[in-house]
């Protein structure tokens, strides 16, 4: 599993903005405000989009119109993967639970030889006790 760094989050951010065809800077610092930098609601539109697909994340159309920052945008993908992780983690918990012998049983393989033997180990062993 992907592990990302708050400069991962920052420097993704950054190339998408950089990107867009309105703005005009050379580089992105977190503090900027996206109407400083010609970033419009249709451009965060398209920034989130890609960032959906980049991180496997849902960003809703009116959390979008919430950006007003670089540092809005880097803190709600941090949150977004974050969140993402967790629910995959409380996912496979309730599978585990709901179905605690398939993981096992996928774990496990038994050769039919060896299991030939060890009821034939049995049968001698039972025989040798009563005798």
């Amino acid at each position: 599993m992907n592990t990302h760094t708050d400069n991962d989050y920052e420097q993704v951010v950054s190339r998408l903005i950089l990107e867009s065809p309105q703005v005009k800077i050379t580089s992105v610092a977190t503090d900027m405000l996206l109407s400083d930098i010609s970033v419009d609601s249709l451009e965060k539109l398209s920034i989130a989009m890609d960032l959906e697909e980049a991180y496997d994340i849902e960003i809703s159309d009116e959390e979008v119109e919430q950006f007003e920052s670089v540092a809005d945008i880097v803190g709600y993908i941090k949150l977004a993967v974050n969140a993402r992780k967790e629910k995959s983690k409380i996912e496979a918990a309730e599978t585990e639970v709901k179905n605690p012998g398939e993981s096992l049983q996928a774990n496990m393989s038994f050769d039919t030889d060896d299991v030939a033997d060890a009821i034939e180990v049995g049968e001698k062993a039972k025989k040798i006790n009563t005798a």
